[in-house]
């Protein structure tokens, strides 16, 4: 797919709302025309945020793909430029929701497929909590306009992760069955970056300091608060 033809085609056919990642398949030219066209263009959570205007919008908050919600959560430089994808759906529906005819708008938690194409428990979890939040925005926004109509879908399951229903299968002594299921919730909460920047963290490392980082790393679950350790089982097991 050529992806900088994409950026372009947004401007041809008028879309409203783009919001996302990708900065590096728009050129300054390109944002230049989107600004001549009459676009807002957003390229950091501040600038997002403090948007008012009802003029079509381009948001672009990184080079590539948006960063994993663990990644954002954790790093203050990433929350400082990249808005929350339930923050960009509150802005893409304020914009569209005056629409005289309605308004089509496609929300997608993207990044869940790359987790678990990664098999990334860590960040799968995250980017499904970010994504029930993101659900919650569009409810609120129902609750002032009933005529909307919310679809929520997947495409296909990816990596065949799975956490729940570890341990024992045995259902017929009186020894605990899955009794594995919540101590593996647990180590969950200690994770604070994706397998995909774990990659470039640890580049170079020797195996001692490897070692030495993970574990450090493994301790931190054990100081999470019980409502985290309580959110996170509940977003896998529902």
């Amino acid at each position: 797919t050529d992806q900088k033809t994409i950026a372009a085609q947004y401007l041809e056919r008028g879309v409203d709302v783009v919001l996302g990642g990708g900065t590096q398949y728009f050129s300054e030219d390109l944002l230049a025309a989107y600004r001549k066209a009459g676009y807002g263009v957003a390229l950091n959570r501040d600038q997002l945020l403090a948007d008012a205007g009802q003029a079509p919008l381009l948001g672009l908050f990184s080079k590539g793909y948006i960063p994993f919600e663990i990644d954002r959560m954790n790093s203050a430089a990433l929350k400082a430029s990249t808005p929350t994808l339930s923050e960009m759906t509150n802005i893409a529906l304020r914009r569209l929701g005056s629409a005289p005819e309605g308004f089509f708008l496609m929300v997608e938690g993207g990044r869940v497929d790359h987790a678990g194409h990664g098999n990334d428990g860590a960040a799968a979890i995250h980017e499904q909590i970010a994504f029930d939040e993101t659900i919650a925005t569009v409810l609120a926004f129902i609750d002032k306009h009933p005529d909307t109509l919310l679809i929520v879908t997947t495409d296909h399951g990816t990596g065949g992760f799975n956490v729940n229903g570890l341990g024992n299968e045995d259902f017929i002594s009186l020894a605990p069955s899955y009794s594995e299921t919540t101590p593996a919730f647990d180590r969950l909460v200690g994770f604070k970056m994706s397998l995909e920047v774990l990659k470039i963290e640890t580049k170079g490392l020797s195996s001692k300091e490897f070692v030495a980082a993970a574990e450090k790393a493994s301790e931190s679950w054990r100081h999470a608060s019980l409502a985290t350790r309580t959110r996170i089982l509940f977003a896998f097991r529902e």
